[in-house]
């Protein structure tokens, strides 16, 4: 997310240049504006916040459709965190068992309810990126 530029609108929603859109109490949950004018991740300031702080790595764009025999969404992720997040569920499983694909947790802004899906990094993917995309 560090490559996106939020600029707000006239309805006082924030949105990039790729077309991300979020309402300003979204974009205050997760990002503070610092005294330049840029916005930066909200980091919990008590040890215990830290602790069980859910770090964002990135933003659904488009959903699943309803019905449909082939699940998938995309979105914008931050590929350096959705690496750091493979590397650590690796080293809890044997070489057999890795996949490429990293397990994440997805909600909607307006739930609380977190769900298990899996993210893959498209950069990897370099030969098979057009056709991917």
């Amino acid at each position: 997310m560090y490559d996106i530029m939020y600029i707000p609108d006239e309805y006082g929603s924030v949105k990039s240049e790729v077309g991300l859109k979020l309402s300003d109490s979204a974009m205050k949950s997760y990002f503070k504006e610092n005294s330049s004018g840029k916005w930066e991740m909200q980091i919990p300031d008590d040890s215990i916040g830290r602790q069980s702080h859910r770090w964002p790595i990135g933003f659904i764009t488009s959903g699943c459709v309803q019905g449909s025999k082939k699940l998938s969404a995309e979105g914008f992720c931050e590929a350096v965190l959705l690496s750091h997040l493979r590397e650590e569920q690796w080293k809890e499983m044997l070489l057999k068992q890795r996949r490429s694909e990293i397990y994440v947790l997805v909600r909607n802004l307006k739930s609380v309810a977190y769900r298990l899906a899996l993210a893959s990094i498209v950069l990897e993917y370099q030969e098979n990126d057009i056709e991917f995309l």
